[in-house]
């Protein structure tokens, strides 16, 4: 893997030392996974800036509640129930031991 030499403050290469220690991992690693936890926390707020944008918009609001009806109803598969009780157990209640 190639890697190359990245600029930070004295407290935040402190920091991830100190990080690294605790998890026992390389500086690196944690670097790497701070990253990517930036990168999904950004995908999120992106995703709920879109949603507050649509929600302000009552007609383009409206409009998606009513396509996302349209696919809830495609769920229906004609199937009202389990065709038998799981119980609280889960589908091995009646299941023989081995």
């Amino acid at each position: 893997m190639a890697t190359v030499s990245v600029r930070i403050s004295a407290e935040a290469h402190t920091a991830l030392r100190q990080l690294a220690a605790e998890q026992r991992k390389s500086i690196g690693e944690v670097l790497n996974a701070a990253v990517a936890a930036y990168q999904r926390e950004q995908i999120w707020q992106q995703a709920e800036a879109a949603y507050a944008s649509l929600r302000a918009d009552h007609e383009a609001w409206a409009e998606w509640q009513r396509e996302i009806n349209l696919f809830d109803s495609t769920a229906a598969d004609g199937l009202d129930a389990f065709p038998y009780d799981l119980g609280t157990k889960g589908p091995d209640t009646n299941a023989s031991t081995r």
